[in-house]
């Protein structure tokens, strides 16, 4: 087991070393602020997540995800990983994270050293796979960041960003750029509507969600944020549309042919 552990470490540390001198972007080091806030019970404190979707004119999607975390416990050490899911609508273009150890120490890896696996263990066939890449010295005092740029083509023009998670978060930002003519609806769940400046939205000091016995998902409870995209001349969908389409489908298959009837 001692061997395993000292080959991996040294691994790691070629793969880090072998990209020569560190480059820390100036978003990671903005997003630190002077002093860190205490946060009683807190595995880690996010200090930024930062979401850029821009629209492009045929109707795909570049979404840019970024992402800095302050660990601040062993718990939180699940924290210093970065995950990518990509199948045939989903292509993953760069993904790229950094870190800053306790003492300093400053570490970048890039795609090239991610892991390629299966998100699931109970399907039998799914194209849906996951880039995992592990980011060195996530340890209680480091500060992880990580950048992933996806282009996404969505069945439906619809776009969920959520911005509450079991962390508290002192900044999340959120940008929706878009092709002239379009315009776009939003829909609030589990929090009051925040006006964007232009077409951000950003928010700071968002508590962590309660951690409770048989608690509901964080998928059901936290505070996030729907949009829906409309192209120029586009109508957004409801549930009556929604109703009417499923009804146009299904109604034909469960008439009776005569030949049944019969």
């Amino acid at each position: 087991m001692i061997r395993r552990v000292a080959m991996l470490a040294a691994s790691l540390a070629l793969a880090v070393s072998s990209y020569g001198r560190v480059n820390i972007p100036p978003w990671v080091r903005e997003a630190i602020p002077a002093t860190i806030p205490a946060e009683k019970d807190a595995d880690a404190i996010v200090l930024l997540d930062d979401t850029v979707v821009s629209v492009q004119p045929n109707r795909s999607l570049v979404m840019r995800f970024r992402r800095v975390v302050k660990i601040l416990n062993n718990d939180g050490r699940g924290y210093g990983v970065a995950q990518a899911w990509i199948d045939h609508d989903t292509t993953l273009r760069t993904m790229h994270a950094w870190s800053i150890d306790a003492n300093g120490g400053e570490y970048e890896v890039r795609e090239r050293d991610a892991i390629e696996t299966t998100p699931t263990d109970f399907e039998l066939y799914t194209d849906a796979r996951l880039k995992v890449l592990t980011i060195p010295a996530s340890n209680p005092g480091s500060i992880v960041a990580y950048e992933i740029v996806l282009t996404d083509f969505p069945y439906l023009p619809q776009v969920q960003w959520q911005f509450q998670e079991d962390a508290p978060v002192l900044v999340a930002r959120f940008d929706l750029q878009m092709p002239v003519g379009w315009t776009y609806q939003t829909h609030w769940m589990n929090h009051e509507p925040v006006e964007p400046s232009g077409t951000t939205w950003t928010l700071r000091s968002i508590p962590s969600l309660t951690d409770e016995p048989r608690r509901p998902s964080a998928a059901a409870i936290a505070g996030r944020i729907g949009f829906q995209l409309l192209a120029p001349g586009a109508k957004a969908l409801t549930w009556s549309d929604i109703g009417k389409w499923f009804s146009g489908l299904a109604t034909p298959r469960a008439t009776p042919t005569p030949q049944l009837q019969a």
